[in-house]
């Protein structure tokens, strides 16, 4: 795909998605770019909600901000959206102007005096209160949770192109603290698309820093294990001025989530750095990384690494933002202060992701944070892009053509399976797949919960409520595997639908201003409605299937409750309605009040117990597909793989007599003479396998 039709696609994308959605093309574009920004690590759980007014300072414009709590930025951004596929630039003038109108924002928020210039019940006045309480936070006492601001950023986004005279943009600054200015323009996003990537990857040049390069020694390893192993000793304002920069986008992605979620200080990391940091190098166990490329210098002191290529930090998150935090908020200048860090460079780009996955899985093992980022080669998250294949929607509005809802599991699957297409292949496959029907995975866990009663966890932001769903499907997994069915399939499918149309149908209100709480209204709404229906019955779900959309006494229904939705959540008792719509507290007081569902509503309703009926002959079905599977993977696998996994398991005394005799039939498989499983035996020698790699042993 070239530029100019990138672009042709990208502009028709957010106006018909918008149409659909009962957004303008710039809200539209508003909202699609912060969901990618958001998957890319720029982002953290933004609010999208336009604020401008003059000001005698000038104009105060923003379109929405972040809060990110594991670097404890915010950051403010504006977007400037060109309704037309044709080629438009965006000047330096433009630019300035934009970041001058953030500013305003940021300035009249910190004096407190936002307030003079909108009325007193637009909800930025509190916003503006929390960010001026935030911004002055100097010290944080042990155990109390800290919601400090420490960086600040404005964005620019645009589908214009960044005119030919910007060489750079320069960073800001703002009461003391730096200010990082950035834009994002339609090239940026398809250059991205076309390296395949899910993000940006970080290129850090030590002499960027004042250093030289960091001290390392290579391990002595095999060539063809597809990676290298360095061991380093980093200095301490080093490691700071590094996550100082890039924040959170430094981060993998469960541990982004786990410092997300903590938000109280470490008071032993910090006591070592301001009280013994001689000593931080023998307390502290170090971090963990990896990295796609580095290269190495050799000076007076031996071998140094002088650039890092998309460096992670897969554990040791903590370690890396409390030395940060200890040098803006103590005044620590973090002398004597060293690091020790293991830095895995993984060079098989096919296999890159794979690998962050699983060392970040080991490496934070002992401190739980496995279930804050549910991984996208999870077995919950193949077999339901395997339901995704396998099931077609019916054809519906006249249409002669099935369609079926593509699950992207992994980040940015759909555009990179359609930039390997030709044209007449990617019309044919975006038929098939309409670009309204991707559900992608962090979406997938806010229809589960919203349909789940969990309104609350989903206003929590996408980290939070992901590590819930996560927790919440991996116990179903390990319990009752054939229960991911068809039927759970469908009804995952009708709750995005559900979703998606209560979001058209609030944005559409008369009652809703935009800039509003839809995403508070939204799983509000959902819950409250199913939380209401009289016991044993619950919603004609096949007929939502079988519609491809909500019928129309449950989308009446909807449009009244999500008023009173709207009313109940701006009644927040002057807390910030985010913050309130986040209590659990608050989805029970809400259930407390009484709905009246109508007549009509009531009569569509489905006994439950059809529903169970047919989960259990679809949960039969399922078991009888995975048996099948099963067999199918141990005999895929070889006899010389069980052989190697039976002397391993051996030599390390995790298995027994039984297990041993499983082991050798699966051994004998490619012999002369091969034994066979019966299906016990398979299901028996799967779960053995689980459980050699869960004490450890490769799999």
């Amino acid at each position: 795909m070239e530029l100019e039709e990138f672009r042709k696609d990208f502009v028709e994308s957010i106006r018909s998605d918008g149409s659909y959605r009962g957004l303008t093309p710039e809200e539209q574009f508003v909202s699609s770019v912060t969901d990618r920004l958001v998957d890319m690590g720029e982002l953290a759980d933004p609010i999208i909600s336009y604020f401008g007014q003059r000001t005698p300072k000038g104009n105060a414009i923003i379109d929405g901000y972040s809060i990110d709590s594991a670097d404890k930025s915010i950051t403010f951004f504006q977007s400037d959206f060109r309704n037309t596929t044709d080629k438009e630039t965006i000047t330096k003038t433009d630019l300035e102007q934009k970041f001058k109108q953030m500013k305003t924002f940021l300035d009249l928020a910190n004096s407190g005096t936002l307030y003079k210039y909108c009325d007193e019940s637009n909800e930025y006045v509190k916003v503006a209160d929390d960010i001026r309480r935030r911004l002055a936070i100097k010290y944080v006492n042990s155990n109390e949770e800290d919601q400090s601001i420490e960086k600040i950023r404005f964005i620019v986004f645009t589908n214009a192109s960044l005119s030919s005279l910007v060489k750079n943009i320069a960073d800001d600054e703002f009461e003391g603290r730096k200010i990082e200015r950035s834009v994002w323009t339609l090239e940026r996003f398809f250059e991205l698309a076309q390296s395949g990537l899910d993000r940006e990857p970080i290129e850090i040049h030590m002499p960027d820093f004042g250093s030289q390069g960091i001290p390392c020694l290579k391990a002595v390893m095999s060539e063809n294990i597809g990676y290298d192993a360095y061991l380093s000793i980093i200095p301490g304002r080093l490691l700071s001025d590094i996550y100082y920069k890039y924040g959170s986008r430094l981060l993998e992605g469960n541990v982004r989530a786990f410092l997300s979620n903590r938000g109280k200080i470490n008071q032993g990391i910090r006591n070592t750095i301001l009280k013994a940091p001689t000593k931080f190098f023998t307390y502290n166990n170090g971090i963990a990384c990896t990295a796609s490329k580095v290269n190495i210098a050799h000076d007076d002191s031996g071998f140094v690494i002088t650039d890092i290529t998309d460096l992670q930090i897969i554990n040791g998150g903590q370690t890396t933002a409390s030395l940060t935090s200890a040098y803006i908020k103590d005044g620590s200048n973090l002398e004597n202060i060293f690091v020790p860090a293991k830095i895995t460079v993984i060079r098989d780009s096919e296999e890159y992701d794979d690998m962050v996955q699983k060392i970040s899985r080991y490496a934070n093992s002992q401190n739980k944070v496995t279930d804050a980022d549910f991984f996208s080669n999870h077995p919950f998250h193949i077999a339901f892009e395997q339901l995704s294949q396998k099931i077609l929607a019916p054809a519906v509005n006249g249409s002669v053509v099935q369609t079926a809802w593509y699950y992207e599991r992994a980040r940015g699957k759909y555009n990179q399976e359609m930039l390997k297409m030709k044209e007449s292949e990617r019309k044919a496959f975006q038929l098939k797949h309409p670009k309204n029907q991707i559900i992608k995975k962090e979406e997938l866990g806010k229809y589960y919960n919203s349909v789940n009663l969990k309104p609350y966890m989903v206003t929590r932001g996408a980290a939070k409520n992901m590590a819930d769903f996560a927790k919440e499907i991996d116990e179903i997994w390990s319990k009752k595997q054939q229960s991911i069915n068809e039927v759970f399939f469908k009804k995952m499918v009708c709750a995005t639908i559900i979703f998606r149309q209560t979001d058209k149908i609030v944005a559409g209100s008369s009652w809703y201003e935009t800039g509003g709480f839809k995403s508070q209204v939204i799983p509000y709404t959902i819950s409250k409605i199913l939380y209401s229906l009289p016991a044993g019955y619950t919603l004609d779900w096949d007929k939502i299937w079988r519609g491809q959309s909500m019928y129309p006494q449950l989308t009446s229904l909807v449009e009244v409750v999500a008023k009173e939705t709207n009313e109940f959540i701006q009644d927040s008792n002057g807390a910030l309605v985010s913050e309130y719509a986040k209590k659990q507290s608050t989805w029970d007081a809400y259930k407390e009040r009484k709905i009246d569902l109508p007549s009509d509503f009531l009569k569509t309703l489905v006994d439950e117990e059809e529903i169970k009926s047919e989960n259990r002959l679809a949960s039969k079905d399922q078991k009888q597909i995975n048996d099948i599977n099963v067999e199918a993977e141990i005999y895929k696998l070889g006899g010389e793989y069980w052989r190697k996994l039976y002397q391993e398991g051996k030599e390390r005394k995790l298995i027994g007599p039984f297990d041993e005799v499983v082991l050798k039939i699966a051994c004998s498989m490619d012999s002369n003479n091969p034994k066979f499983l019966t299906p016990k035996q398979a299901k028996d020698l799967w779960k053995l396998r689980q459980k050699l790699g869960d004490s450890g042993v490769i799999i």
